[in-house]
């Protein structure tokens, strides 16, 4: 249909709606191959329009075309709304969409093509003509337009609750199952939902909101999955890689194609055996190392380079810092390396020896003010206590001389290093003259 416009004597530029970014960059290819085989009289410039591409990418479709060119935008449901292309005439329709849906006994949620509804119908029919009389061509027959749903089923109704049951939970709603909503959901939805948050220790037996756990997973802008993930990364020391990956997460691909080989051969770079998470934590890593050393500019040519979304990639750097600042704020440290050798002995209440007590935050040292040295289980501080000042009576030991024949013959415990969390050692006294003299001498 876009081609038969294509080559039609009448003026006006084409929108043709498909379902999703590998449908669209196949229908492009496409276009291009046989506008440069059969070399019509006016020249074709395909288009592609979909969420993942770079800025510069998106804004070429806005762009009038050159002169004695028609322009065919293949584009996504991004178009649908609130996008005014000027020099549209005609718009083609697929009459398929994609939702997000949930399988309620599997859990398992992902974007399924499904046909659309009379109100999408009538909202894609709408970019048409907006500058000028225009056109739709919706690829159906009557009788199925007609048996179309009016409109879509709301998302209430066809994705996960856990994150709407956990936020019910924490405004103090019991009983979620005879919540008024709007949409009801399935109650199977529900059930699943609060059999999620139970598993991820979120809710009691009794369906009440855990603490500590569950109050600060309901606090989280994230799905209650990553969110579970974030707070059990504390006690693995990999906070801040784990709010990486919660970014990568949440945020859409940060690779801009879709077919098979063109996405394996992107990914290739920074493949790792341990799964798709890490390979993800190893793209932001090489893209905030290009950043860093190179600029903006640089580190965009870098990304279109390996066909990476630079947007998506700096979207996910703000999100990691909004999730490490929400952490830092319940007293947690985001310091992820370096007290490896703490981590058994603070799950074991004990502190290991030759290293400072771990703060509150499990961290070798902190510089919130909000850390204190943890408590053992007898609830005494595992700082060691200040010494007492000298009386008078007491004679003071040289700081750099041999212990006194009259001292007493107690071994002195070992120097520890000072962290930053701990207060600073007392400052020792400057001694009698004899002692001035005698560290003098020692040095000589």
């Amino acid at each position: 249909s876009a081609w038969r416009l294509h080559v039609s004597p009448e003026e006006g530029d084409v929108l043709l709606f498909l379902t999703g970014q590998q449908e669209v960059d196949t229908a492009v290819s496409l276009l291009t191959d046989r506008a440069l085989a059969e070399r019509p009289r006016r020249r074709l410039l395909a288009l592609p329009l979909y969420g993942s591409l770079s800025h510069a990418a998106q804004m070429r479709a806005f762009a009038p075309p050159p002169p004695g060119a028609r322009k065919v935008i293949v584009a996504t449901s991004i178009a649908e709304t609130s996008v005014t292309i000027d020099g549209v005439v005609f718009v083609v329709d697929c009459g398929w969409t994609k939702q997000r849906q949930q399988n309620p006994s599997t859990l398992h949620e992902a974007l399924v093509v499904v046909p659309e509804s009379r109100a999408n119908a009538r909202q894609r029919a709408g970019r048409a003509g907006r500058v000028r009389p225009g056109a739709c061509y919706v690829l159906m027959t009557e009788a199925s337009y007609h048996g179309l749903p009016a409109h879509n089923p709301p998302e209430m109704q066809r994705c996960s609750l856990a994150a709407v049951t956990l936020q019910l939970k924490a405004l103090g709603i019991q009983n979620v199952l005879r919540f008024d909503f709007l949409s009801p959901p399935p109650p199977e939805s529900l059930s699943r939902a609060l059999e999620l948050l139970f598993a991820l220790g979120a809710l009691t037996e009794a369906g009440e909101l855990t603490q500590p756990i569950g109050d600060r997973m309901a606090r989280l802008p994230l799905e209650p999955q990553l969110a579970a993930m974030l707070l059990a990364a504390e006690e693995e020391a990999c906070v801040e890689e784990a709010a990486a990956v919660a970014a990568l997460l949440s945020v859409q691909s940060v690779f801009t194609v879709s077919r098979a080989k063109e996405l394996e051969a992107a990914r290739a770079p920074f493949a790792v055996y341990e799964g798709d998470s890490v390979t993800l934590l190893n793209v932001h890593r090489r893209f905030l190392r290009q950043l860093k050393r190179h600029g903006s500019a640089r580190a965009g040519s870098w990304c279109r380079r390996h066909r990476l979304n630079e947007r998506v990639l700096e979207r996910c750097s703000h999100v990691k810092a909004q999730l490490l600042r929400q952490l830092a704020r319940r007293s947690c440290c985001a310091s992820s390396r370096g007290w490896e050798s703490h981590l058994a002995a603070r799950r074991s209440g004990q502190t290991s020896v030759g290293r400072p007590a771990p703060t509150a935050c499990g961290a070798r040292s902190c510089a919130a003010t909000s850390c204190r040295p943890r408590r053992s289980s007898r609830g005494a501080s595992t700082r060691r206590p200040t010494p007492a000042p000298p009386s008078p009576s007491t004679p003071t030991r040289p700081s750099g001389g041999r212990r006194p024949s009259g001292s007493s013959s107690t071994r002195r415990p070992s120097r520890r290093r000072r962290s930053t969390c701990s207060p600073p050692p007392r400052s020792r006294g400057s001694g009698s003259p004899s002692s001035r003299a005698h560290r003098t001498s020692s040095r000589l």
